[in-house]
């Protein structure tokens, strides 16, 4: 199954991200879901800022090397 946001924030700390990288990707992660579940739809502005938003967020993602479980 999959994790929860809290679960995948817990887990990401405990292997060595820092706060700021989880505390964005856990709010892109809602901002999708709410765009996916949204009746508004969202606007073509929204939806430019969240992609140069999680592009950043990815070249972090991609830098970064976590520690394993054992040594957290």
């Amino acid at each position: 199954g999959g994790l929860t946001h809290a679960e995948l924030s817990a887990l990401l700390t405990r292997r060595g991200m820092d706060a700021e990288t989880t505390s964005a990707l856990v709010d892109e992660l809602e901002g999708c879901d709410f765009a996916r579940f949204s009746a508004a739809g969202v606007e073509a502005r929204e939806m430019e800022e969240c992609l140069t938003r999680t592009r950043a967020l990815l070249a972090k993602l991609d830098r970064f090397t976590p520690t394993a479980e054992d040594d957290a």
